[in-house]
């Protein structure tokens, strides 16, 4: 007998709408055939060429095809970058350059005073092996001004000296007997009357090393450099506007004390600009940075065929981000020198054997860029 006070049961059709009415899951409905029918791609198309507030609404699954496409197409950009990045010049032998010949360079006689500078132990300054490696260098520079058709002066400079080294946290920085070993190439401007030098550019590096490694690209393979563009430079029959310095300093990792040490140096006091040498990492080609006199980089970009220059390094070292110093500081607060520039090179492509013995480089990339910076303070008419 039926309850009266008992409400009926509800037929079955209505009770699944009373259910889909409550927002089961799982329940099949209408609305969602069209999107289902939808392959992926084109519900991203029509989602990106629609109009309307939907832009702002989630895309809910992104294909798979374009993933790939997207990421094939990055790492093809990177592999291009790199190739771009790695571009180096091919090498040069010895036997392919004429004796008189100034425009090229010889990778292979530079690796063999790569090798020469290297050596089989750190150069920590202060060291008899640095001490050994100094007379050494010494040595080479002599021979390079004995087969030189320009007149080439060598000397072995010893000083002792302190300057206030400011930054964020400053200090006395006091040296004994730091040892530089200079190379002037005479050029037309020579020696004055008085005795003094004349105009000169100043091109630094040092050949020290830190006590934990050989130093080869920082910064053995700049000293190299030098010393290959002072034999080819030395040869030429046409003397340059101005004398050059090659300035191997020996005491650069701890505390720029040789750098500082040659401004006491004669020959000093005719620098009217210098190139700064000096390396850091294993990646990338020279690139030009720290620029003090606009004009130099002026005819910087005018001269060089593909110039290299970048704003980040400038802000990095110049913020302190990097907390690296080179001995560009030196010639800035205490030289003034006005055309004052550096050079940061990052890979020239050095090769070691079981990570001792030096057995390849190439670094007539760097000597090309060297000799255009030369050839841009021989012309400028600024540079005095």
């Amino acid at each position: 007998m039926n309850d009266p006070d008992k409400p009926e049961p509800l037929p079955r059709t209505r009770r699944l709408a009373a259910t889909h009415n409550y927002g089961y899951t799982g329940v099949p409905t209408f609305e969602f055939d069209d999107e289902r029918a939808e392959k992926p791609w084109q519900r991203v198309v029509g989602s990106l060429t629609k109009r309307g507030a939907h832009l702002n609404n989630p895309i809910r699954s992104v294909p798979s095809t374009l993933l790939v496409v997207v990421l094939g197409l990055y790492l093809l950009l990177g592999y291009l970058t790199q190739l771009v990045e790695d571009a180096m010049p091919s090498v040069i032998l010895d036997k392919e350059v004429a004796v008189d010949d100034a425009s090229k360079f010889s990778e292979e006689a530079a690796l063999k005073y790569l090798a020469r500078i290297v050596g089989d132990e750190p150069r920590v300054s202060g060291t008899p092996y640095h001490l050994n490696q100094t007379k050494d260098l010494k040595i080479m520079l002599d021979d390079i001004a004995k087969n030189a058709q320009q007149k080439v002066h060598t000397d072995w400079q010893i000083a002792t000296g302190d300057y206030f080294h400011q930054s964020s946290s400053s200090f006395y920085n006091v040296y004994e007997n730091a040892s530089n070993i200079v190379a002037l190439l005479e050029g037309e401007s020579g020696f004055l009357s008085n005795g003094s030098l004349g105009s000169s550019i100043l091109v630094n590096c040092h050949y020290d090393s830190v006590p934990f490694a050989l130093g080869a690209s920082d910064n053995a393979v700049f000293c190299a450099i030098m010393a290959e563009s002072l034999n080819r430079l030395s040869r030429s029959k046409q003397k340059l506007k101005h004398n050059i310095l090659f300035l191997f300093n020996g005491a650069e990792e701890n505390g720029l004390q040789a750098s500082h040490a040659f401004l006491q140096h004669p020959w000093a006091r005719g620098a009217v600009a210098v190139i700064n040498l000096d390396a850091a990492g294993m990646n990338g080609k020279p690139t030009i940075f720290q620029v003090t006199d606009p004009r130099v980089l002026q005819a910087y970009h005018r001269s060089a065929p593909r110039p290299n220059a970048q704003g980040m390094a400038e802000f990095i070292f110049s913020n302190g981000i990097i907390p690296s110093d080179t001995d560009f500081r030196i010639w800035r607060d205490f030289g003034n020198i006005q055309g004052n520039f550096s050079y940061k090179i990052i890979d020239q492509y050095i090769k070691r054997d079981g990570g001792a013995k030096v057995t390849g480089a190439r670094g007539g990339f760097a000597f090309n860029r060297f000799l255009l910076a030369v050839n841009v303070f021989k012309f400028r008419r600024e540079i005095k």
